[in-house]
């Protein structure tokens, strides 16, 4: 049974989670800033029973390619407070809470990954409580540190549409919207989508191809052992050759005796 507790954001998701298993999983790839690439899985979860409910999407990353500094080497699970956009839904205020506390932390920086989740949410809601009153969240202080941050979280916001209720200007305050159906998604044309079976699919190609190339790879080293060997012989009759002729430049007299020995050689095979 999942349980209820009379907060802000109304349900208690510990118990949904451990009873039921997200319906939807997939893999996306997406650039970093430093000309890397992070893989990273993501799957939506969403409960519709009574008053309260949710919708969360969340992503935790597999892997990195190319990046100078690595992402994540640690820490690869799925972090409620991380890497997540969530709805939270009052259905008898007809309210939307976002979070998953009110404030939305994404890491990587700059590569479009809370964009793409949130573009989940805001389709999500547009579906089912579009009329619905989105309340204040907090923007995040940490990203008001530094002014480059601070732009990049304030567009974030902007480019979904979001309004602003400020302390600071520019600086301190949060972030809602009278009618969650008023919101907008973001372009993440730069992030590409593929599912679980198409990597399956994909590491099954990369197997054969790797086999075939150590199979080539085999091939190759009995050639150059063949080759080595030939080398090897044929360096050793040059050799010889060399001495041959040194020997016959340095003693021009061997020659004579060579020629009679051969002689001697053939008449004593003729008795």
């Amino acid at each position: 049974m999942v349980a209820m507790i009379s907060n802000s954001y109304g349900l208690c998701e510990d118990d949904f989670e451990i009873a039921h298993d997200p319906a939807e999983r997939w893999l996306i790839r997406l650039p970093t800033s430093d000309g890397g690439v992070v893989v990273m899985e993501v799957r939506q979860r969403e409960y519709l029973v009574g008053p309260k409910c949710f919708f969360r999407a969340e992503a935790r990353p597999i892997w990195t390619e190319f990046a100078e500094q690595p992402y994540f080497e640690e820490e690869r699970s799925f972090i409620r407070w991380q890497n997540a956009v969530q709805a939270t839904i009052d259905t008898v205020k007809g309210t939307v809470k976002f979070g998953p506390t009110g404030h939305i932390i994404m890491h990587p920086h700059g590569c479009g990954l809370g964009s793409y989740l949130m573009n989940r949410v805001i389709r999500w809601l547009k579906g089912n409580f579009a009329d619905f009153q989105v309340l204040h969240g907090d923007l995040a202080a940490w990203d008001a540190k530094d002014e480059t941050n601070r732009k990049r979280r304030n567009r974030f916001y902007e480019s979904h549409n979001f309004d602003f209720d400020w302390i600071e200007e520019g600086i301190s305050g949060y972030f809602f919207k009278s009618r969650a159906g008023d919101l907008m998604e973001s372009d993440v044309s730069k992030i590409s989508e593929f599912s679980i079976d198409d990597l399956a699919k994909n590491y099954c190609k990369s197997a054969r191809e790797a086999n075939k190339l150590s199979n080539s790879l085999t091939a190759s080293k009995r050639h150059r052992v063949e080759l080595e060997n030939y080398v090897a012989k044929r360096n050793n009759y040059l050799t010889i050759m060399c001495i041959i002729s040194f020997l016959l430049i340095v003693f021009p007299d061997l020659t004579r005796k060579i020629h009679d020995l051969a002689l001697a050689l053939v008449n004593m095979q003729n008795v």
